[in-house]
Parts: structure tokens; sequence; C-alpha cells
């Protein structure tokens, strides 16, 4: 009867052994959560909750533009004030491991601005914005 005995306890060893997650056996974890802050402009800071040189990121902004860095900084496109809604995705992949996660990010735009521009000074003045021979080269600052 001792017999049957230890084969069931090595057996009961080994599958548990192997039922641990292998992320546990090198210590690795991916976690996609990820945090946000608006710095202004539309321009949105991610960062990532696990932050290694050993996993990978992909961070898809909901507009369609993506990135791999690992704590990107993302400027949203818009033409109008308002409230807008995108839904952030970033999956993060190690050589164990891999987690994905979708947030929803919103920022608000305020007014924009109009913008004109003068040829007050300027010699010739600035007619149009046309291929033509006779419209100079000017560079417009914005201070």
């Amino acid at each position: 009867m001792n017999m049957f005995i230890r084969p069931l306890l090595i057996t009961g060893v080994l599958i548990g052994l192997f039922s641990w997650p292998l992320a546990n056996l090198w210590g690795q974890s991916c976690n996609a959560g990820f945090s946000w802050t608006v710095s202004g402009c539309n321009t949105v800071v991610f960062t990532p909750d696990s932050v290694s040189s050993s996993l990978v990121y992909q961070w898809n902004f909901g507009d369609g533009a993506v990135s791999s860095s690992q704590a990107p900084t993302h400027t949203y496109l818009v033409e109008n004030s308002g409230n807008y809604s995108y839904n952030v995705r970033l999956i993060v992949t190690g050589a164990s491991c891999i987690d994905t996660v979708v947030r929803n990010v919103q920022i608000s735009v305020g007014a924009l601005p109009d913008a004109s521009i003068t040829s007050d000074g300027l010699d010739p003045a600035f007619v149009n914005c046309g291929p033509t021979s006779q419209n100079p080269d000017y560079v417009l600052t914005v201070i």
C-alpha cells in the first residue's frame, strides 16, 4: 500500500509544479494597466504600470495612431472644441507573459484660436499662398 501513496504524492507535486503560471518561474510580470495625464494642447502622456526593458509595448491611441514606446506622448488632432473620447489599448508582452487593457481616455478641447496672416511691413507684401514666381518665401514664427 505504501507503494501506491508515493506515486500519487509525486504526481501531485508534478501537477502542482506545472500548473503554476510560467511567469512565476522567471519572475516576470505583464500588467498592461496604465495611467495618463493631459499636458495641454490635446497632448496626453501615457505611463504603463509595468516598466521593464524586457517588455514590449504596443499602444493604439484610438485615433489611428500607434506607438511601441514604453511611455509615449501623443497629441490628438481635433478640428473643433468639445469633449472627445478615445479607446486606448495597450498590449504588454514579455518572454513568458502577455496582457491587454483597453481604457477610455477623455480630453476636453477649449475654443480654438482664430489665426490670420498679415503683411504689415513686408516688402513685397504677402498676397496669397499660390505657387507663383512673384510670391517670395516667408517664415512664420509663433511666439
